[in-house]
């Protein structure tokens, strides 16, 4: 039986029966890579009309944006820089220098806020009482995004920083769940004396 890659139709391998020509679809390495890469890929520039330039505390210079469609979303332990989100975790950081090294521009966009959903009541009209039947309306939800244009030793320290804190989370995540199964043992190690 011969294994080939269901995109790119490329012979990954044979398995045994070998007379049986039949063909089992998979995916090949190549294609997996580039479908990581392409789930990776993300907008972090948002378009002028839909965000506001702001000074921070820091001096940095960026733009706080409303992400649509255009903008990208990332979670609390990510970054997008330049087109990409990256997980800032120790691991990932020579991946992380080795994409700023590929970038010729000295300085990258870095959408270093995590995406933050606020849910907004649908705006009241008159004075009149709702009627008990009707049904409650849907909030309307509005995604904020920020982004700075710094340069890549700036990108650098904010992965740093963001992994030192993904650590931090993680070990009190873990101390936690440790307190937790030691109370968890001292009531069955209770329970079994009696």
């Amino acid at each position: 039986m011969k294994i080939v890659c269901s995109i790119c139709k490329k012979s990954i391998a044979e398995q045994a029966p070998y007379k049986d020509q039949s063909i089992i679809q998979a995916k090949c390495t190549d294609c997996i890579n580039k479908a990581k890469e392409m789930l990776s890929r993300i907008n972090t520039s948002p378009p002028p009309e839909k965000s506001r330039l702001e000074t921070y505390a820091n001096g940095l210079t960026g733009r706080i944006s409303i992400a649509g469609e255009e903008t990208g979303k990332i979670s609390f332990g990510e970054l997008g820089v330049s087109g990409r989100k990256f997980e800032c975790f120790k691991d990932n950081r020579d991946e992380f220098c080795n994409y700023l090294a590929g970038i010729d521009s000295p300085e990258v966009d870095v959408m270093f806020i995590h995406s933050l959903d606020i849910k907004i009541d649908p705006a009241t009209r008159g004075r009149r009482k709702k009627k008990k039947t009707e049904e409650p309306s849907e909030k309307e939800t509005i995604t904020y995004n920020c982004t700075v244009t710094v340069s890549k030793d700036d990108a650098l320290s904010m992965f740093d920083e963001k992994s030192k804190t993904m650590k931090e989370l993680v070990e009190v995540l873990a101390g936690v769940l440790h307190r937790e199964w030691q109370a968890e043992q001292a009531g069955k190690d209770v329970k079994d004396k009696t």
